[in-house]
């Protein structure tokens, strides 16, 4: 009897984090190591990753890390899953994939990732199991899906982001009636990504930029042209660079993220573009250079604020005026709305020629509903389960399930991080262990902390400041003989604001000093036990600032005890 266990251990209801435990007799198969970044800036926090404490005592059993689209929600977190398990741990993907994951987490060293290269419908085989990865259509350039073999008549099967496309483009092939011979009659369970599952309509032809993109670039060929892209939308990006060579083949191209560079020379390797034919610039020989095309490409949590930094005169080697037009050539994410309109506004006051955004009626190249139709009906699982994102595309996609392929709706599962879901003999068992999860907060220097409150203190700092209290108390005098008061924003400079604050610090040092005298001398405070006085200053300091400012700052305390003879 053959026993599955799926967990997913981050991306269920969540813009990111997508990482999925796929347990088969015993052997662990991990898909994907992904990150969750804040949709607006909070003190101290990069992002949020799965909790991979789950692994730490599973090392032995990790037969093997998988990745078929190198999205950042897929990639992200990778080298802190390294870190739990063990360093060597081989990951499986893609030659371009590789590339891609390397640059996005800055690795410069070889053997700090263990990657095993794949190619498309070559077939891997990890003990008695087989696994084929098989080439799928998105915005990336050679990402893929897997079909896990469990046994002659069942198989998993997942798939990130796949668009149904017929166009002979090699960046936009796929291998799906490759596949046909490995799935076709057989049971199978679905694991898919339901990101555009309320779009209404197939997602080609409506994706390509070509022509657009020519047209806009003969149209403004008297302005200098500057593009904004996510480092996700790599096929906007050579599209681009295509109708630029279409229109004007010595036309001088400045493109800002190295990674993007490397990952061009990389599909010039596999024949996707000749990327000798263009003709690229650094940033030192922009001002020299006649109208170059600027293409400034970033993480999308990061474009926007290298954008402003362009805008704000910040970066020597570019700024606009009025001979420039500006491009936002990706779509607007959920939740960045506020950081899109305040990059406009910065470029609106440049008195730049003119400043759009891409059209709407370019899709992103993410699958629709009938996309995600086609592969349900082309993949028939007895089992649907979605890998990560919002519980309304769940819900949608649970709909497109039951109208399509006619499964119960039993049968479309939508876990909660931590579940687990057993299958023995593709039958799923009643009985569901949850593990418990802790959120891990990163920074750019790895993982800070997995206390709860750690990010609500940090959005705290942000919306309502800090009060930092240290003081030095005499046990002898009874009392504080030094403090130190520091109010970091909270208030304004203003007259008043001062003149209030003074008069709060003068009340509550009072206070303290009264608290302080009486719980010596009924040995109720000693160095060794300072909670209940850290707790009377924290509530006091609140009520203060919450009527006087309508604020709630949070307070830092430190206390200290000395005693003189």
């Amino acid at each position: 009897m053959n026993r599955i266990k799926i967990i997913p251990l981050g991306g269920m209801d969540e813009k990111g984090n997508s990482c999925i435990s796929l347990e088969v007799n015993e052997k662990i198969y991990i898909l994907n190591a992904g990150i969750t970044f804040p949709t607006s800036n909070v003190l101290g926090i990069q992002g949020t990753i799965p909790d991979y404490s789950y692994f730490e005592e599973k090392k032995d059993k990790i037969a093997g890390i998988f990745i078929g689209s190198p999205y950042q929600e897929n990639y992200g977190s990778l080298l802190q899953l390294l870190k739990t398990i063990h360093s060597n741990c081989p990951v499986y993907t893609t030659s371009l994939n590789a590339v891609i994951i390397k640059t996005g987490l800055s690795v410069t060293d070889d053997k700090t990732i263990n990657f095993s290269i794949i190619k498309p419908m070559e077939e891997i085989k990890l003990g008695n199991l087989k696994i084929t990865p098989f080439k799928v259509t998105n915005s990336l350039p050679k990402s893929v899906g897997f079909v896990f073999e469990i046994d002659e008549e069942k198989n998993v099967i997942y798939i990130d982001n796949n668009i149904i496309n017929i166009t002979k483009n090699k960046f936009l092939t796929n291998d799906l009636l490759n596949i046909v011979p490995l799935i076709g009659g057989k049971q199978n369970i679905l694991l898919i990504t339901p990101s555009g599952v309320f779009n209404n309509c197939f997602t080609s032809p409506n994706f390509t930029a070509n022509q657009y993109f020519k047209d806009l670039l003969i149209e403004n060929s008297n302005l200098r042209i500057s593009f904004a892209f996510f480092t996700s939308d790599i096929y906007r990006i050579v599209a681009l660079l295509n109708a630029s060579l279409s229109v004007d083949p010595r036309k001088p191209i400045y493109i800002s993220n190295p990674g993007v560079i490397e990952l061009l020379k990389a599909m010039s390797q596999e024949g996707y573009l000749n990327y000798d034919k263009f003709k690229f610039i650094t940033a030192q020989e922009i001002t020299a250079s006649d109208k170059p095309l600027l293409i400034i490409v970033d993480e999308k949590e990061c474009i926007y604020d290298t954008l402003i930094e362009i805008t704000d005169d910040e970066i020597d080697e570019i700024s606009y005026d009025e001979k420039d037009m500006f491009v936002f050539g990706s779509s607007t994410i959920n939740g960045l709305e506020k950081k899109e309109a305040d990059l406009f506004d910065n470029v609106n006051r440049l008195d730049v020629a003119k400043a759009i955004k891409i059209d709407k009626k370019i899709l992103d190249v993410v699958p629709s509903s009938e996309d995600l139709k086609f592969m349900i009906a082309f993949t028939m699982p007895k089992y649907i389960i979605p890998t990560y994102g919002l519980y309304m595309n769940f819900s949608k996609l649970e709909d497109v399930g039951i109208r399509v392929s006619k499964i119960y709706s039993e049968n479309t599962i939508i876990p909660q991080n931590g579940q687990v879901l057993v299958f023995d003999d593709f039958a799923l068992q009643v009985e569901q262990e949850i593990i418990p999860l802790t959120p891990q907060f990163v920074s750019s220097h790895g993982n800070l902390d997995s206390n709860k409150n750690s990010i609500l203190e940090r959005k705290q700092m942000q919306s309502d400041g800090a009060v930092l209290i240290s003081f030095l108390i005499d046990k002898t005098k009874k009392r504080i003989i030094k403090n130190n008061y520091d109010v970091v924003g909270v208030t304004d400079n203003s007259e008043k604001s001062v003149k209030s604050l003074n008069v709060i610090k003068e009340e509550t040092l009072s206070e303290f000093n009264k608290y302080v005298e009486a719980k010596i001398d009924s040995n109720e405070l000693d160095e060794k036990d300072t909670k209940d006085f850290k707790i009377f200053i924290r509530k006091l300091i609140s009520k203060k600032f919450r009527k006087e400012f309508d604020k709630d700052p949070l307070v830092v305390t430190t206390v200290i005890f000395i005693k003189n003879k």
